[in-house]
């Protein structure tokens, strides 16, 4: 169960790292998440003695961390559209054997396409900082309590009460 855990989350992050300039990773990590939903739902089903023993914090841990998927696929995104090479077909020719390769990437886009990723991806990575840091401030300083975990009751027995006999 952890191995599937892994690879769902290499998934996610592959994808989105690369996905702008390789839009066909995201039917095939629609295919990936099909075949693991599937393969889970068989497996729980058929294979397992007993359910296995994870509760909420698998999933958190998941989402805390799917949260910065975007940040990637946006910064990417930057660098793909700002590559001269690709999009404009402007190569520079190498004089020298030892000069660096100038490929006309620059750390702030002065106009084009890359302009407003550049801008949304610096305006999601400020606000998942600022919405960090707000809330441990709001938390150390005692001004908020800490969030409480969510309490759901459906009154349901354990296991071998629900399975059908």
């Amino acid at each position: 169960m952890h191995f599937k855990y892994g690879a769902i989350m290499t998934t996610v992050f592959v994808t989105m790292f690369y996905g702008f300039a390789l839009p066909l990773l995201f039917p095939v990590a629609a295919f990936t998440f099909f075949n693991y939903y599937i393969t889970e739902k068989l497996l729980v089903t058929y294979y397992f003695q007993r359910p296995p023993m994870y509760d909420e914090k698998l999933n958190k841990a998941a989402l805390q961390m799917m949260r910065w998927a975007p940040v990637f696929f946006l910064f990417f995104g930057y660098w793909a559209m700002g590559n001269k090479q690709i999009f404009y077909n402007e190569v520079k020719p190498i004089e020298y054997s030892e000069a660096p390769v100038n490929t006309g990437h620059k750390g702030w886009p002065n106009t084009g396409p890359e302009l407003p990723i550049f801008i949304v991806a610096w305006i999601y990575l400020f606000a998942l900082i600022f919405e960090t840091l707000w809330n441990v401030c709001l938390v150390k300083c005692k001004i908020a309590d800490p969030p409480e975990p969510d309490e759901v009751d459906e009154k349901l027995g354990n296991y071998w009460e629900c399975v059908a006999s």
